[in-house]
């Protein structure tokens, strides 16, 4: 048995695509950028790595994480992580690095009108 779990904190790069398959089960992905811990630099300071990742949400998760993510917004993701290779049309093989959520956490704290806000989360 392997555990593959997972979880980021990061911002959405753009809005869900929703799509649902053949048989009708709804899914959504959106792209997530996390900054990534790489050590600390010559001065001490820390250094980070912008890390993109793609986030797809399954069935009744991916309904409600549909109304609350938006481009920019702050989450947190878990779920399991996926680690895809493949060619690209230029024949250059790529690696796609993918969460399959099972749980989804707004973390914005103000909306644009300043006043706070109460953290929505959402689970499988």
């Amino acid at each position: 048995m392997s555990f593959k779990s997972v979880t980021f904190v990061g911002n959405v790069g753009r809005g869900p695509e929703i799509r649902s398959t053949n048989e009708g089960t709804l899914v959504i992905n959106f792209p997530l950028a996390v900054d990534m811990y790489m050590g600390k630099d010559d001065d001490g300071k820390a250094k980070t790595e912008l890390m993109w990742m793609t986030v797809s949400v399954w069935k009744h998760l991916a309904e409600t994480t549909a109304k609350i993510v938006k481009k920019g917004s702050l989450v947190l993701v878990s779920g399991e992580l996926l680690i895809r290779k493949y060619t690209d049309k230029n024949k250059v093989e790529q690696t796609r690095v993918e969460v399959r959520a099972d749980r989804i956490k707004l973390l914005d704290n103000k909306t644009k009108g300043g006043e706070a806000k109460a953290a929505k989360e959402v689970e499988e």
